[in-house]
């Protein structure tokens, strides 16, 4: 059972561009009245002060497109592999119903191709809810609908 306000978990690695899983993470949690958490991820390493003033307006950016749409944010910032921070985050809050990622977040992911394909369908095993990965393109791929090892083809 899921309690309190049921969300959208927008999970985006510190630096990149992202923009296309923005819009549709803020377009669906519009649509569908839930939340938004903005997970930012980093690989640990600290950045330069210049890429911290781009991260920080980004953010700013993103927080007023949900204001525009009516939705609430949060930020969260996590070190690590992307997957699994997404994984921790989801597992310790259950009102998470969808999980919105790049898709080149994804495929690449720092490491091993090996690691990169294990955390992503241990995160689509465990989690209850959907997995959307969102490519350049626009396209949407739910991650119930496609194998691990085709997503990850694409490094």
């Amino acid at each position: 059972m899921r309690f309190g306000t049921k969300k959208v978990l927008l999970a985006v690695h510190a630096g990149r561009s992202r923009e296309g899983a923005v819009s549709y993470a803020v377009e669906l949690a519009s649509r569908m009245n839930l939340s938004l958490v903005l997970m930012l991820v980093s690989s640990g390493k600290s950045s330069p002060k210049a890429q911290d003033a781009v991260e920080r307006l980004w953010i700013e950016g993103v927080m007023k497109q949900c204001q525009e749409h009516g939705v609430s944010v949060e930020l969260f910032i996590g070190t690590g592999p992307l997957c699994e921070e997404v994984l921790r985050f989801v597992t310790t809050d259950p009102s998470t119903e969808f999980v919105v990622m790049e898709l080149s977040d994804v495929t690449t992911a720092p490491g091993p191709a090996e690691a990169a394909m294990e955390n992503l369908q241990r995160l689509g095993e465990e989690f209850e809810g959907e997995v959307l990965l969102v490519s350049s393109r626009g396209s949407i791929l739910r991650l119930k609908d496609v194998s691990c090892k085709n997503i990850l083809k694409r490094r």
